[in-house]
């Protein structure tokens, strides 16, 4: 385990108290000086980064959650190796974790069906992406300030585009708490897999318990696979019914069986839960003076502003605070100004609504229209009509004389040199099509000036075992310290 005592630097990063670990390493608030904001920095154990599997599944995982670009997927920023470890730059997230959130209470529907919203958004963008991630669970999924909710930790998704399997065949993949029946079985998994475990972890958003309460994880395992959730009993009767219908829906033990899409499953949650008994005038449950903090509230004002001009004491508003969230059904700030808004419960309009998050359909992509530039090994799957080209290229490979291995694709410029390299010829390499070209290192760099020293770069940047000093690299000649400083 990495051991921290005091801050120390690290390429830039400052690290501060360790906020999470496991048998991988362990997970650091840090502060980027250079930017002057707070980041996660995710350290992976050298036995553990050195390995040559380990490698390449580093950099599947950098690719994967670099590539999907969602407001609700946490962003990664950096990511390096060395002769100490494997480094993961993500966002630093202040809510903690859902995990976490559960341990205090269960949300309200309300609450549970924006949190479903922005979690079925990110998965169909990362499923669209053909991307399973295989891991969902109350700790992979973090919470902001405002009680928005972010998909993290795609650490042993699986890529449908790239053909090498990031585990071992027969391996279990997943938390056994949370695990879909066709991953306890080792069968094959599709996003359907991810509808499943979502579902378990929404029926513990919504009881604030695991549906196999006090088992041991592989006893719940075989619960998973034999046994559906049991029926939520705690929700206003009028909705009860409807809820176990999508939640069952979604935990079916036949994929075929679940919803097609998970945008779906958000879609029915939403409809069940609009089924109301009499309908509870708002205004009426909020007092004179929980009204007056409210609007305060929606004015942009925090607590303590708000403790000021009420001359009263920061504990005395932040009761008030709690009281109005439970009398809302909401868990922060920004679902206060929204369900507010949604009760006509504002005697004005104020700029601070407009905080709300927008919405995944205003959120672009960098490079929405794809064959504008060159295309990437991720890109695979919408990279088609160049079978016949990408096979030869493997043929080349594979022809039987000593420069068998060297091939050069030359052509006129723009003729799609790059894009038959990067998303026709790698991921062919990737699924093996020559034998035992799966576990081959992949790497991408340009020559410039000094092609040998780029070249070591590059190969030591994917080493096993890579030097631990830089005073070789420094002292070899008067380029060293430009080579020192791309490693």
């Amino acid at each position: 385990m990495v051991e921290i005592n005091a801050p120390l630097s690290l390429k830039g990063y400052e690290l501060h108290e360790r906020i999470g670990a496991g048998g991988f390493g362990a997970v650091y608030r840090a502060y980027q000086s250079t930017v002057g904001r707070e980041v996660a920095v995710k350290i992976i154990l050298p036995r553990l980064a050195n390995q040559p599997d380990f490698i390449r599944r580093f950099e599947t995982e950098a690719q994967i959650v670099a590539r999907l670009e969602h407001p609700h997927i946490t962003p990664l920023y950096d990511y390096w190796r060395d002769s100490e470890g494997a480094y993961l730059i993500m966002r630093w997230l202040r809510g903690g974790n859902l995990h976490d959130a559960l341990q205090k209470s269960a949300f309200d529907v309300r609450a549970a069906a924006l949190l479903l919203d922005q979690m079925a958004d990110a998965l169909s963008l990362a499923h669209r992406n053909h991307v399973i991630h295989r891991d969902i669970k109350p700790a992979n999924i973090l919470l902001d300030e405002d009680g928005n909710a972010y998909l993290t930790d795609f650490g042993i998704a699986k890529d449908l585009n790239g053909a090498v399997n990031n585990t071992q065949a027969d391996a279990i993949v997943g938390s056994l708490d949370y695990i879909s029946p066709e991953q306890a079985r080792s069968e094959a998994v599709t996003h359907r897999t991810d509808i499943y475990s979502l579902g378990v972890t929404f029926y513990e958003v919504l009881t604030g318990e695991h549906p196999f309460q006090n088992l041991s994880s592989v006893e719940r395992l075989y619960k998973h696979i034999n046994d559906p959730l049991p029926n939520i009993t705690i929700l206003d009767p009028a909705m009860t019914e409807q809820v176990n219908q999508v939640i069952q829906k979604a935990t079916a033990k036949n994929p075929e069986h679940r919803y097609a899409d998970v945008l779906a499953f958000a879609a029915d949650f939403r409809q069940a839960i609009a089924v109301q008994s009499a309908p509870v005038n708002i205004i009426e449950l909020l007092t004179q003076r929980e009204q007056e903090i409210l609007q305060l509230i929606v004015d942009g004002n925090s607590n303590k502003e708000i403790a000021q001009r009420l001359t009263v004491t920061l504990s005395t508003i932040k009761w008030y605070v709690n009281q109005i969230y439970a009398k809302l059904g909401v868990r922060s700030r920004v679902q206060a100004m929204v369900r507010a808004r949604e009760l006509n419960l504002l005697t004005k309009s104020t700029a601070a609504v407009s905080a709300v998050p927008v919405s995944t359909e205003d959120f672009q992509p960098e490079n929405p229209y794809k064959g504008l530039r060159a295309f990437q090994p991720a890109d695979n799957q919408d990279f088609f009509g160049r079978e016949m080209v990408t096979a030869k290229l493997v043929k080349a490979l594979d022809e039987g004389h000593e420069f068998k291995r060297f091939l050069a694709v030359v052509g006129p410029s723009g003729s799609g040199k790059s894009s038959i390299v990067k998303a026709g010829l790698i991921p062919a390499l990737w699924r093996g099509d020559l034998p035992g070209s799966e576990k081959w290192f992949i790497i991408d760099l340009l020559p410039g000036a000094h092609p040998l020293d780029e070249l070591e770069i590059a190969l030591t940047r994917i080493a096993a075992n890579q030097s631990g000093s830089l005073k070789e690299q420094l002292s070899r000649d008067k380029r060293g310290l430009i080579r020192a400083a791309q490693l």
